[in-house]
């Protein structure tokens, strides 16, 4: 009585009476939320309310009914229309698991990631005994998870992604499912488990003779490897990865392996194999008419000359590389150049137009809101005012990476730049409180 009292001195509906449905409580609840953001023009939002509501009471045909109206007066309208004639063939549409999870996988694929989530979430409550459909639906909701940014919820889901492929024996869907782990894995500085995948993915690869894929966790082994130093076991991966690409006549792939192969000769100090595998690189970029692969290879070649002190190349190669960046607007790349000129001037002696050039750097890393590389660009123009004795100014520059490391890739990219040229400034300034910062670092 009490709740009909409330209903009615507060003009809400009753679950019973509007438009004649008959919802559960929380059903209801999530009804009315998407009735309300449907009339705000939040159709997403309300796809993923009516989702929810249909997971409290799945036997309600009236909210399958809403979903479905629902779905066809949003934007959504023009690809769900075509599936839904095709599943009403299949009598499908009637299937609250399979409308929720279609919905959710097309919410996915235009943006709208929570709705996503909240009806593929609703999709696995539902429920199916079909357990590839079950698969599609736990795959789909790792990639909305990790665009997200929730690693963890994501990796949860691509386990059980991992786990229902080999339930199913299904020997492609495991092969992707380990590489998303390792990648996973990879980019939360994991790297046991990271390999771990990345040779399972290989292993699986092969036996299936699909022969890109192999490239590809042959490619990664190499990248993963090179995080834990082992630059024989990268050198190795990356050179078979390059063979199958060659055999396959997939130059691009090709070209970039051979800049991931010059990348660790130069790791090992071994310049003039570095150089000819850039150069390498370069030529078949430029046979191609690939400019983003040409920059690459021009920003490598004045990396590995820089290495080898020979800064002029170095200085020649890297303003190819701004040319490039400049000819084809992209702005990541023309901040690389700018990094690449500004220490290979410095070490040159040109500490004024190295110091332009970081600050260009600077600028454009900030306009594209691009933290790892500001933060970089900091310490770069640190390190030019230590140069000329202003270690007040540098310091505070020093400082002002702080922010920025956590995004930095390695311990060595996070604590060297502060740690030596804390050094070298407390040796300037015979400061012990600068020393004591300094071994801390260390």
């Amino acid at each position: 009585m009490k709740r009909h009292a409330f209903a009615k001195k507060n003009k809400v509906p009753s679950p019973k009476l509007e438009r004649g449905y008959v919802f559960g409580v929380n059903s209801w609840a999530y009804y009315r939320q998407g009735v309300a953001l449907q009339c705000l023009g939040r159709h997403a939002d309300a796809l993923g309310a009516f989702a929810s509501a249909l997971a409290q009471d799945d036997k309600s045909p009236q909210l399958l009914t809403s979903l479905t109206e629902a779905a066809m007066k949003s934007p959504l309208r023009a690809t769900l229309e075509p599936i839904y004639g095709q599943l009403n063939k299949m009598k499908l549409d009637k299937s609250p698991f399979v409308m929720i999870s279609v919905i959710g996988q097309e919410l996915l694929s235009v943006g709208h990631i929570t709705a996503a989530v909240d009806c593929l979430e609703a999709a696995l409550k539902v429920g199916t005994c079909g357990l590839r459909l079950r698969g599609s639906v736990i795959s789909a909701l790792s990639t909305a998870y990790w665009k997200l940014g929730n690693a963890k919820k994501a990796m949860e889901y691509m386990t059980q992604d991992l786990e229902t492929a080999q339930s199913l024996n299904d020997k492609a869907g495991e092969c992707r499912a380990h590489g998303n782990l390792a990648g996973a894995y990879y980019s939360q500085r994991m790297y046991k488990e990271a390999i771990e995948h990345q040779k399972n993915q290989l292993v699986i690869a092969m036996k299936l003779k699909d022969r890109k894929t192999a490239a590809s966790a042959l490619s990664s082994l190499g990248h993963t490897y090179v995080s834990i130093a082992d630059y024989t076991n990268a050198i190795a991966s990356h050179k078979q990865s390059m063979q199958i690409y060659k055999e396959l006549k997939d130059k691009q792939a090709e070209a970039r392996e051979l800049g991931n192969i010059g990348a660790v000769h130069v790791l090992l100090s071994d310049y003039d194999n570095a150089i000819k595998c850039h150069q390498e690189h370069l030529k078949i970029a430029i046979e191609l008419g690939d400019k983003a692969e040409e920059g690459r290879a021009y920003s490598n070649l004045g990396s590995a000359f820089h290495y080898k002190r020979d800064f002029d190349k170095a200085i020649q190669f890297h303003r190819q590389v701004l040319d490039v960046a400049k000819k084809t607007k992209d702005s990541f790349m023309e901040t690389r150049a700018y990094a690449g000129l500004g220490h290979a001037l410095r070490c040159k002696g040109d500490v004024e137009q190295a110091k332009s050039f970081h600050e260009c750097q600077l600028a454009l890393s900030i306009k594209l809101k691009d933290r790892a590389t500001e933060g970089r660009a900091l310490s770069n123009l640190g390190i030019i005012f230590q140069q000329k004795g202003l270690y007040g100014q540098a310091l505070k520059l020093h400082k002002g990476t702080w922010p920025f490391v956590k995004s930095w890739r390695t311990e060595r990219d996070r604590g060297e730049p502060m740690a030596i040229w804390a050094v070298r400034i407390a040796h300037a300034r015979g400061t012990t409180k600068l020393l004591n910062f300094t071994n801390k670092n260390l």
